[in-house]
């Protein structure tokens, strides 16, 4: 017996658009790059960016009939995900009735079901809009060549907003090449000062000075979520100089946050990639096959693809980084869970860096003193492991690169590369930069 073939076998809670938080900013900057004119719009980036916030935003004042499905790992199985799409858009949709779905029940296997479907959007002839939001939890590509072959025969009435944290397997680049596509990508997403400002301003008075938030908007680099949790630490201190402190505690939570939505979704070849790569600043293919392994470009490859978690560098092209403040978060991550590793990988990174460092000098003409090594006989290690940025710093020391050279390169602030520089001459017993790069030699560092 068939349930009532209006509802049966739908969650209400996927069809449901969800409410906007509290607080919530405008971001027209961002609503502005919605094209009306196009068949599908995506918002794609990291946990924690605003993606579903945004589109939430937008969808108030979208003059389209507009249905809401929330895409979770139910929709693993494809036959769950096309019951509810086809619900969504029964919802606005009047001329569609039970014939799409009784057909995907009846055989889901084949592409009937989607062609009655198609049949019956075509005889309303108004445009509708449907948000697919968590694309990314869509891994069977039957279903995704679905989605595109709707977007290919009534794309000029039945609009796709889709949001992922991934790439899908859909053909993207045609859509772009054809004008079909507004794209809202992580870069987009990132909080300017002047939004930043606006969060702050949602939380009261806390009574801290405006480059106070200025600093760790810049220090999360306008991760929304970074931003959002260290105002809810300094929203908690009983003073304005404690909750300027306290806003650089936030990162255990969002330490927490990133474990379980980014990290421990990654498959495990992902993870433990990623993990490898966490004691570095920034790496090209040869690092990366020197701390994870050969078999890990593929998969560096495979996320910048992706457009999960890695990024280029402007001006580098040869070389990718992580959000700063993620590797961070990743870097304790790995000391954490496994010392023992951690300390290896900074060693390997060590070594790297040092054979490019003596190789650079080579090709520089360097003096044979140089080239042969320290000038001093090897001396005893520090009494404490320097970390990954720590070593980074340590590295451009003999360059002669002023602090300010130095940050623009590691993507840092001048502040932060002389904190740094403190811990290292602290750890190498020096007062000075030539007395740290001598002591960095000596105990085989540079």
């Amino acid at each position: 017996m068939i349930r009532s073939r209006r509802s049966g076998g739908l969650l209400r809670a996927k069809l449901t658009r969800p409410a906007l938080p509290d607080g919530v900013i405008a971001r027209p900057r961002l609503l502005e790059r919605i094209d009306p004119r196009a068949r599908v719009v995506y918002v794609a980036a990291p946990p924690g960016f605003g993606k579903t916030t945004l589109v939430a935003q937008w969808a108030q004042d979208c003059a389209d009939p507009l249905a809401w499905v929330s895409l979770d790992l139910l929709d693993e199985v494809p036959e769950v995900f096309w019951r509810h799409a086809i619900g969504a858009i029964r919802s606005v949709v009047p001329t569609v009735d039970d014939d799409p779905q009784l057909a995907l029940r009846a055989e889901s296997s084949s592409w009937r079901f989607l062609h009655l479907l198609i049949a019956q959007v075509e005889a309303w002839q108004t445009r509708v809009t449907v948000v697919l939001d968590g694309l990314s939890a869509l891994t069977d590509q039957r279903a995704a060549d679905g989605l595109a072959l709707l977007v290919e025969r009534i794309g000029d009435q039945l609009r796709l907003v889709v949001t992922a944290r991934v790439d899908p397997a859909l053909p993207l680049a045609r859509w772009r090449t054809r004008g079909w596509l507004a794209e809202i990508r992580e870069r987009d997403l990132r909080l300017t000062d002047d939004e930043a400002l606006q969060v702050a301003s949602t939380f009261g008075e806390l009574g801290l000075v405006d480059d106070v938030y200025l600093g760790m908007n810049r220090r999360a680099d306008g991760w929304p979520i970074a931003f959002h949790l260290a105002l809810l630490y300094a929203q908690g201190a009983p003073s304005p100089e404690e909750g300027a402190a306290a806003m650089a505690r936030s990162e255990r939570e969002l330490g927490d946050y990133v474990v379980a939505e980014i990290l421990d979704r990654l498959p495990g070849d992902e993870r433990e990639v990623v993990l490898d790569l966490s004691v570095a600043e920034w790496f090209d293919a040869a690092l990366v096959a020197e701390l994870a392994g050969a078999r890990a470009g593929a998969v560096v490859d495979d996320l910048r693809r992706r457009r999960l978690l890695i990024t280029d560098i402007p001006g580098r092209p040869e070389q990718l980084r992580f959000h700063p403040l993620f590797r961070e978060l990743l870097d304790a991550e790995l000391r954490w869970r496994d010392p023992d590793r951690h300390r290896a990988a900074q060693r390997r990174l060590t070594e790297v860096l040092h054979r490019r460092e003596r190789a650079q000098a080579w090709r520089a003409g360097a003096p044979d003193a140089d080239r042969r090594g320290p000038a001093v006989a090897p001396g005893r290690l520090p009494t404490e492991d320097l970390t990954a940025r720590e070593l980074s710093i340590l590295s451009f020391l003999p360059t002669h690169q002023s602090y300010g050279e130095i940050a623009e390169q590691l993507y840092l602030s001048v502040n932060t590369v002389k904190s740094n520089l403190k811990a290292v001459y602290r750890k190498l017993g020096v007062n000075t930069r030539s007395g740290a790069v001598l002591a960095g030699r000596s105990a085989g560092l540079l």
